[in-house]
């Protein structure tokens, strides 16, 4: 009985060093493969860039094509005639500035939109802005809608809100 547990001892001996030469076998086989391999040190022209491109990524999608709010009076422009503010809206305090953006250029474009909203009447003085960026870039001649909401302004009437565009950022996006 004591010889066959030396040889079962022995033969589970021999299949871990046999394992350990093999797995060291494998991995010196792997980094030679690896060192096979060609370093690419620098993009070449035509390679997709390592670095991830916002700008570029963000063009990948078109905003809606859809008009501006229905029913709604304009409120503010920008200085361009792009921008258009609408009507303010309110539900459960928070209120919604509606917002058209139309791209007049020759190009898409991505457009952020700052909104600021002063309050008038008993709460005169309190500013508050607010961007909202167009979801996908806009194509050349078209108009797309979305919303900017303010969550702390309370509940003030509307009568009692001047809306202004502050700022508008747009990014014209590079050519495919």
């Amino acid at each position: 009985m004591p010889a066959r547990r030396v040889l079962i001892g022995a033969a589970v001996a021999a299949s871990f060093v046999g394992a350990a030469v093999y797995g060291t076998v494998s991995f010196a086989q792997s980094i030679n493969d690896d060192l096979r391999k060609p370093v690419v040190t620098s993009p070449r022209a035509g390679d997709v860039p390592a670095v991830p491109d916002p700008l570029r990524d963000a063009c990948a999608t078109d905003a809606p094509r859809n008009g501006p709010p229905a029913n709604s009076a304009v409120s503010a422009t920008d200085s361009t005639g792009e921008v258009k503010l609408y009507r303010v809206r309110s539900k459960d305090h928070v209120v919604t500035v509606p917002v058209s953006v139309t791209n007049t250029g020759n190009t898409r474009a991505l457009y952020t939109v700052t909104v600021s909203v002063t309050l008038t009447g008993d709460n005169a003085g309190v500013d508050v802005d607010n961007a909202v960026a167009v979801d996908g870039a806009v194509t050349p001649h078209t108009t797309t809608s979305t919303g900017v909401s303010f969550t702390g302004i309370g509940s003030v009437p509307l009568t009692d809100m001047d809306v202004r565009v502050l700022d508008v950022r747009k990014q014209r996006c590079p050519a495919t």
